[in-house]
């Protein structure tokens, strides 16, 4: 190509004027018809997901990338004061409370055969026997419910 030609032509060129095109922001416009990359590809690493989006297939436009980022810092932050006001806990807190009662409740009610068993030999009959055993296992609930009850300390 002859460049001399070129600049030539383009000199001549009365209707071309440089720089007016306004500049634009290149935003990620959703492809018709395609679906989001998750959608398209769940095993998708970054790189991978990266070069999807340079071919025009964003899940999302620029604009509802922000809406949903925005979305998701609000309830980030909503979360975040829940768990500082005490409305939420983390479920692996309530994991170890509830693995700490039954442990508990447990070590109890395996204590309450030694303990008792002298006193159940001296009954007569069964219905005594019976009435003994739920006695003491419900003065032994009633200590588990009591100990574990916030009001009573």
């Amino acid at each position: 190509m002859d460049v001399a030609s070129l600049e030539e032509w383009i000199a001549e060129r009365t209707d071309l004027q440089p720089d007016l095109q306004p500049e634009v922001q290149p935003g990620l416009q959703v492809a018709d018809g395609v679906a989001p990359i998750n959608e398209l590809r769940p095993d998708l690493i970054p790189d991978e997901a990266c070069q999807q989006i340079e071919k025009g297939l964003a899940p999302y436009t620029t604009q509802e990338a922000n809406r949903i980022e925005k979305n998701y810092k609000a309830l980030m932050r909503k979360l975040e004061y829940d768990l500082k006001a005490g409305k939420v806990v983390e479920s692996s807190k309530v994991v170890e409370t509830v693995s700490e009662e039954y442990a508990r409740v447990r070590t109890k009610l395996l204590a309450m055969a030694a303990e008792k068993a002298p006193s159940l030999h001296r009954c007569k009959t069964v219905a005594e026997v019976q009435d003994r055993l739920t006695t003491l296992v419900t003065r032994v609930l009633e200590e588990l419910t009591a100990d574990g009850d916030p009001a009573t300390g």
